[in-house]
């Protein structure tokens, strides 16, 4: 499923509003359930799948309005085992959306349920609401704010199997514990951005542990992954191999590891085979405090000149409008921010490679997008995180 397929099936019942980033889990709108596991299957972030119960519910967010909404659509069910209310866009105390719940469930009148409180800006995340075993064991309303100043009135439909991704963090063999690793699922998120070709292949010409292959077979592509330490190619292939008995995915079991510089050699890939290049390469070295602008920028030209060489000896191999998606660091002290600018990024001047803006309407939990800095990437972090990473997407011309 290309991203502009997800991003029409995402907005088919909901307008851009529907989608929230950041850290917040993102719902989609689905018309009937056998949408949803398609969608659940190559999303990245943690979605959840909503029910329009009103598309047009007003601006009135009163108590009273939403406890007699919930009341006329028959919401808690008979049988409910837990029940939950929230606020879409975050931005609510969780006493608040506890307390319409508790008022909803006075008004039922029925029993053998209990009301769930929100977590942080007063909204449930994908985990809460898949250990509560929500839709199959209750029910979770939200009001999602809409432009113009209107609501949707929804229900959670389904909520995304995290066991799936749980298991990979804990079991596949091969980790690097001195190093940041790339979450899965921010990496199924870029593989997602980034769009590859069904037909074609995704290759990682830096790929560490092998994050980005891992989840690429796991979508189905077939898979190229390179990078200078054996160690490092000794992970990525212990890892795809474990995802091929995992569930039997061809693509984990055929997948092509090798050692290599990218950086000096090219890599042994026919001409014109690779659909996507995605990677994270190296973010420059460690930093002990926050850096001065002036820093930064040796940083990003340092990183930038290892890039522009791989790309270099990899440009053969790529298809014609192949997608190069790869990450830059950035930087955050509380709310101050240093990402490299469009404008920098520019200087680059990666030949026979054009800059792409991203979509961010898939992007998922974790991954936010800061307006206005001339930068048109996408940005990950946690909240916790110094070294973000600052992912951009390139294509082939031609």
């Amino acid at each position: 499923m290309s991203i502009l397929e997800i991003k029409a099936a995402v907005r088919r019942l909901l307008p851009d509003a529907a989608v929230s980033d950041g850290f917040l889990p993102f719902g989609i709108g689905v018309e009937t359930e056998a949408d949803i596991a398609p969608l659940f299957a190559t999303l990245g972030g943690c979605p959840l799948a909503f029910e329009v119960i009103d598309g047009d519910f007003g601006e009135d967010a009163s108590l009273p309005r939403i406890v007699s909404a919930a009341e006329k659509h028959g919401i808690p069910k008979d049988g409910d085992k837990v029940f939950g209310f929230y606020f879409g866009d975050g931005e609510h105390d969780p006493k608040e959306s506890l307390d319409i719940a508790v008022a909803v469930k006075k008004k039922c009148g029925k029993k053998g349920f209990r009301a769930l409180s929100p977590g942080e800006g007063g909204v449930f995340s994908t985990a809460q609401l898949y250990n509560e075993r929500v839709p199959a064991k209750g029910s979770v309303l939200c009001l999602m704010p809409l432009p113009g100043g209107a609501k949707a009135f929804l229900r959670v439909a389904a909520v995304q199997d995290i066991g799936f991704f749980s298991d990979i963090d804990r079991l596949r063999p091969a980790v690097d514990p001195g190093k940041g690793m790339l979450p899965v699922k921010t990496a199924l998120s870029v593989i997602n951005i980034a769009g590859p070709e069904k037909a074609g292949l995704v290759y990682d010409p830096f790929c560490g542990v092998g994050t980005i292959p891992l989840m690429a077979a796991f979508r189905g592509f077939r898979v190229a992954a390179s990078d200078v330490s054996p160690k490092q190619t000794e992970r990525t292939a212990a890892n795809l191999a474990w995802l091929a008995e995992y569930g039997r995915y061809e693509e984990a079991r055929d997948a092509k590891v090798f050692k290599l510089d990218a950086t000096i050699y090219r890599p042994d890939l026919p001409a014109g085979s690779v659909s996507a290049l995605i990677t994270e390469g190296w973010l420059g070295p460690a930093q002990r405090e926050f850096p001065s602008p002036q820093v930064a920028e040796t940083i990003y030209g340092k990183v930038l000149e290892k890039y522009g060489a791989a790309f270099k000896n990899i440009y053969s191999a790529l298809a014609p409008g192949a997608a190069v998606m790869f990450a830059m660091p950035a930087f955050r002290s509380g709310k101050r921010v240093i990402r490299i600018t469009r404008s920098q990024m520019n200087k680059a001047r990666f030949p026979g490679l054009s800059l792409q803006l991203t979509d961010l309407s898939v992007a998922g939990e974790g991954i936010e997008e800061l307006r206005g800095t001339g930068s048109p990437s996408v940005l990950y972090g946690r909240k916790d995180s110094f070294v973000l990473r600052d992912f951009f997407l390139f294509a082939k011309k031609g």
